[in-house]
């Protein structure tokens, strides 16, 4: 009788560009990790994570640039400088994108949506409206997203109504609980709640 062997799988080593990125990142509040993903999320063993608890701070998402094995991006507050929002598309393996402070607008969504591969996008911002769902409706990589903290009306979420391929949606408060019912019928296999 033959024993199998399991060899557990060590985390990957950072390499030289995002040893960099690390010591820029460091003082501004990143905080750059392998973790080992949920298997509904990733396929891979490991994949490399970038928390910012951005406070009070404008963040350049250009600083993120050189971490080309990125998964996941999450800045927690502050402000997110829109024009840098165009580097997110040089990151090939970014599937995670979370911007819970400010400074992402119709615009950024636009840029945002330019990002095919991301499959769970959580973003808050006062001047998001329909003109940015409609870009955000068209990627078709999407499972989970979540508005934060935006002005979203009932007549905002029109686009959203194509979503299908959606398994979650959250929305703000500031739609009408008629309108959520609304949307339901047209996504009757995705799970929205109001937050």
């Amino acid at each position: 009788m033959f024993g199998v062997l399991f060899l557990a799988q060590t985390r990957p080593v950072f390499d030289p560009a995002e040893i960099a990125a690390q010591k820029v990142l460091d003082p501004i509040g990143g905080s750059l990790e392998w973790v080992a993903p949920d298997a509904r999320e990733s396929k891979d063993e490991w994949v490399l994570c970038l928390d910012v608890e951005n406070k009070a701070r404008s963040f350049d998402v250009s600083l993120v640039k050189p971490l080309k094995r990125l998964y996941a991006l999450r800045v927690l507050g502050g402000r997110v400088l829109e024009k840098s929002l165009k580097t997110l598309a040089e990151l090939p393996r970014l599937g995670l994108l979370v911007i819970t402070g400010e400074g992402v607008s119709d615009k950024g969504l636009q840029i945002i949506a330019q990002c095919q591969g991301i499959s769970k996008l959580d973003v808050a911002g006062q001047k998001i409206s329909a003109s940015g769902l409609l870009k955000v409706s068209k990627m078709t990589s999407l499972r989970r997203v979540f508005f934060y903290n935006t002005r979203l009306t009932d007549a905002d979420l029109e686009p959203l109504k194509t979503m299908t391929f959606l398994d979650q949606l959250v929305v703000p408060e500031t739609v009408s609980q008629g309108a959520l019912q609304r949307l339901a019928k047209s996504l009757p296999h995705t799970q929205i709640e109001r937050m």
